[in-house]
């Protein structure tokens, strides 16, 4: 298997404006596993960036808009609101096929998703998503764990 040119990450300018569809769909709370949890396959060979990038530029194409995004050592956690042209089951599919066939990781079958009913609950899910690398003592402030995007809201 060939590496494909990853030329796509490249985008330097993204629309950081909130599209109009986002007020109006469910933010979903998604978890997408590696399929051996016991590694840290998503932070060896620049993964974790690749990871990062490639939600930005998913959110640039308005596929989805990522509230939160964090990578784990083997799993990754978001809030997102995906676009009403494509399931939302179609878009992730893609999202792992390609970084299976570009960074070479084995995804868990499917992933896990809660669509977010309120605000006290979107503010659980947040507080989760950012404390995640803490409570895994990967680091003593949430600030210091370098693999999270936030979304501009």
């Amino acid at each position: 298997m060939t590496d494909r040119p990853l030329s796509f990450l490249q985008r330097k300018n993204l629309p950081h404006t909130v599209p109009h569809w986002v007020s109006g769909r469910p933010t979903y709370f998604i978890t997408i596993c590696c399929k051996d949890r016991s590694n840290d396959e998503l932070l060896r060979a620049g993964r974790a960036e690749k990871l990062v990038e490639s939600v930005k530029f998913y959110q640039g194409r308005q596929k989805w808009w990522s509230h939160l995004f964090v990578v784990m050592p083997d799993h990754v956690h978001g809030l997102f609101v995906f676009s009403e042209e494509v399931p939302f089951t179609k878009t992730i599919a893609a999202w792992k096929s390609f970084h299976t066939h570009n960074s070479r990781i084995a995804w868990q079958d499917g992933f896990f998703e809660h669509r977010i009913r309120g605000a006290a609950e979107f503010g659980e899910k947040s507080a989760y998503i950012r404390h995640n690398p803490v409570r895994a003592k990967l680091v003593t402030v949430v600030e210091e764990w370098p693999h999270f995007y936030e979304g501009l809201d």
